[in-house]
């Protein structure tokens, strides 16, 4: 099939539901592909651990079967397709760097968003080509549209009459099941015999762990991934789909401009107002993070660094808002309307800049004093990340051909490789031990470094090794020996679960136990 022609859902009306087809043995074969890995992928978040070689294991196997399916039926390949095949695996290929939780969560999102992109993409979907601001459209359709919309042709697929195979494998599956009583009355017959008891148990040890409730569950998952990703390529690959009126949709975006421009100013009039005077009644307490040095009346930086922190992040939020707000409803046909847009959507920004460096001045400051933690890295994450938008935005407003909601997509997906790579909880680790055996900081947090997981087990052990023989501070390291042991008796070490924060734990683990 020739993607060449491979066209968009309708803007409006009803779409009729599409001519039930069978599918041909290459897709039959990729349908039950879909089902495997989300068995696969079950097994691998067994008992909410995740396996970081498992899943990045599925991720490569069903990214190879939709390649391999869509080079056969003959996909027109792009650089928007190639990319996102290529961040499926990357993003996967993380939780081999990374051990918490949330930032493996947010990984393991973008890897999906980018293999949905990736097969939309390839089958010739895509609303505009280029460089295009339809991204938000585009991901809407690739992720929950097409999707939702053949939801049941992955078992039209998996047993399609015109499937090479299918028949075969039906009569395999026929015999091994009129096989099953008699192997068992014979197994019965046989079990006098304890070598050949033995010989038996021995084969089959592998199932003394078995988990009958555990399976189905990751059987029944399976069945729904492979349901959602066998729908979005029903869907993607059906030359069925009415094309998607760019036109139209822009001439819906014009009529939703309809507030004036007088409106307009007088509802941003009173908030540029109001940063104003912030800045000049507040700008020696708020800009003293800046000189490293406390305002008067603030006994302590921890005081100093929550006061208004969070409600400078906040105020930082609502500006994206409000710009957003005015972007989408304010008239624009004159160019009076078009200018004064311009110059609020800068001064708004400039004020929000401001903000978010005032915040992280009184976050460094803090951080300074009292160490990491995963939240205080996280907050300070999301401030660059709006910066950087806020940033975007001012560039739109000098250029205005500039794609801002690519070039934004484009900064988050960066964004959180950078954070997913950067293995941030061993990072924390490091710089809190650094710093207190730097005699920088006065005390340190074994429950944090603890909950940091096996990332700091190596920066745990080089402060275990320094603080040893030292009497005074005897408290710290029975507590440090402690978290050591339960986190040594959590490790996994199969082969699956392998990972390069879990090996340097494993070799951190050999030198301390070996020290002992």
């Amino acid at each position: 099939m020739d993607y060449q022609g491979s066209i968009n859902p309708t803007v409006s009306g009803a779409t009729p539901p599409p001519a039930k087809r069978t599918y041909e043995g290459i897709e039959c074969a990729f349908a039950w592909i879909c089902v495997l890995f989300g068995y696969l992928f079950s097994r691998a978040m067994t008992k909410f651990d995740i396996k970081p070689l498992g899943i990045l294991s599925a991720v490569i196997l069903l990214t190879a079967a939709a390649v391999v399916t869509l080079v056969i039926k003959k996909a027109k390949w792009n650089l928007h397709a190639i990319v996102s095949a290529a961040l499926t695996v990357v993003f996967a290929a993380s939780l081999l760097v990374t051990d918490s939780g949330f930032v493996s969560f947010w990984a393991l999102v973008c890897s999906a968003s980018a293999y949905c992109y990736f097969v939309y993409c390839a089958t010739g979907n895509r609303m505009e080509k280029g460089f295009s601001d339809c991204v938000p459209a585009d991901l809407f359709c690739a992720l929950l549209r097409y999707p939702f919309s053949r939801l049941g042709d992955v078992y039209r697929a998996m047993f399609s009459g015109h499937a090479k195979g299918t028949k075969g494998i039906g009569r395999v599956l026929l015999g091994f099941a009129i096989a099953i009583l008699p192997t068992a009355a014979v197994i019965g017959l046989l079990s006098y015999d304890d070598g050949f008891m033995g010989l038996l148990g021995d084969a089959f040890s592998f199932l003394n762990d078995f988990d009958l409730g555990s399976q189905f569950g990751s059987v029944f998952v399976g069945l729904l991934a492979g349901m959602y990703l066998f729908g979005l390529y029903a869907c993607a690959a059906d030359d069925q789909k009415k094309t998607y009126n760019i036109e139209l949709a822009r001439i819906n975006r014009q009529r939703r401009r309809v507030v004036p421009l007088l409106t307009t100013a007088s509802a941003l009039l009173p908030l540029c107002t109001v940063y104003v005077f912030f800045f000049i009644s507040q700008w020696d307490y708020y800009v003293s993070g800046f000189g490293g040095v406390l305002p008067e009346g603030i006994a302590t930086y921890a005081d100093y660094a929550r006061n208004g922190f969070f409600e400078l992040c906040t105020v930082s939020v609502i500006n994206f808002f409000v710009l957003i707000a005015v972007s989408l409803w304010m008239r624009r046909d004159k160019k009076a309307e078009h200018v004064f847009l311009k110059i609020a959507n800068v001064l708004l920004s400039l004020m929000t800049l401001v903000l978010i460096g005032t915040a992280m001045a009184k976050m460094m400051l803090y951080i300074d004093t009292y160490g990491l933690t995963l939240r205080r890295v996280l907050a300070s994450w999301l401030m660059i990340l709006l910066a950087i938008v806020f940033l975007l935005i001012i560039v739109k407003q000098i250029i205005s051909r500039f794609k801002l909601i690519s070039a934004s997509a484009v900064a988050l997906t960066v964004m959180v490789g950078v954070l997913a790579f950067s293995n941030v909880s061993g990072r924390i680790a490091d710089y809190n031990v650094d710093m207190y055996l730097q005699d920088k900081h006065i005390d340190i947090d074994i429950h944090t470094l603890y909950q940091l997981g096996e990332p700091a087990v190596p920066a745990m052990v080089r402060l275990e090794a320094h603080i040893r023989d030292n009497p005074e501070i005897g408290y710290i390291h029975s507590n440090l020996q402690g978290k050591l042991e339960i986190l040594q008796r959590k490790h996994d070490d199969s082969f699956f679960a392998f990972s390069f924060t879990r090996e340097r734990a494993e070799d951190a683990f050999e030198r301390y136990f070996e020290e002992e």
